[in-house]
């Protein structure tokens, strides 16, 4: 996947909030825009899906994703049509710096490790807010729990894996990263640090359908946005993302 980022990394020479850097109340806007349609589908589907007997799980692994990416590319492609009068990413996606073989296997690697080990670990912190803080939600909107999995049958099972493993695995982040990070990230608004440390908040806020997770996602996204923020490729954030959320399907579903 290539983007043509002229406009981006060489002084975006087209100072607008399409294609310069946004001011931080758009930026924050821009960061949470998507959550909104994908929070409200989310409350529409899955109560009905929890009476059904079927997992509100299902929701986030086969219903989100098929609101997210539209959203996510509309919003993209509508900038483009402000930017340059023609519904095109051209000048919108940036991060995109060639980087050396040996450093990007060498950044994939340790950042998937790092991303296993935190999947593996984040239990005890989801459980915490989530019968602390968050206790006052309605059970169906703890995927994980309002449905017995052992009770739903095995051709579902499979079909929602393959679907989801295919979506929520790999299309999902990769819109995601361009998104975010290919999108927002270089409009910063914030000098140094502060750029992807805010970035990284924002986007576990824009998971408001699992709020009981933001703090275990912006622990488990902080390197990866570290290492895009520093090297200024999308692409390790792309294979990283991918590889984060095919292994929490698998967490979820087989173990």
């Amino acid at each position: 996947m290539q983007f043509d980022d002229e406009g981006v990394d060489a002084g975006m020479a087209v100072r607008s909030k399409a294609s310069g850097k946004h001011s931080l109340k758009y930026w924050i806007f821009l960061h949470l825009l998507p959550a909104l349609p994908i929070l409200w589908v989310y409350m529409w589907l899955a109560p009905g899906f929890v009476e059904s007997g079927y997992p509100p799980l299902y929701v986030k692994l086969m219903a989100l994703p098929l609101v997210i990416i539209p959203v996510m590319l509309a919003i993209l492609l509508f900038i483009g049509w402000k930017t340059h009068a023609q519904f095109s990413l051209r000048g919108i996606v940036g991060f995109q710096k060639p980087m050396a073989g040996s450093i990007y296997r060498w950044a994939i690697s340790l950042l998937f490790l790092f991303s296993v080990a935190v999947l593996l670990l984040r239990g005890p912190l989801d459980d915490w807010f989530q019968e602390t803080v968050f206790a006052w939600l309605p059970t169906w909107f703890f995927f994980e729990e309002a449905v017995d999995m052992d009770s739903v049958p095995a051709a579902m099972k499979l079909t929602v894996f393959v679907l989801g493993l295919s979506i929520y695995g790999v299309v999902e982040p990769i819109m995601e990263e361009v998104y975010f990070r290919g999108f927002l990230l270089p409009r910063s608004p914030l000098a140094g640090w502060a750029a992807p440390v805010v970035h990284t908040g924002l986007f576990a806020l824009y998971h408001l359908y699992s709020p009981w997770q933001m703090p275990s996602r912006f622990l488990l996204f902080l390197p990866l946005v570290l290492v895009v923020w520093r090297t200024r490729n999308i692409y390790v954030g792309m294979v990283v993302h991918v590889l984060i959320n095919v292994t929490a399907i698998l967490l979820l579903l087989i173990l």
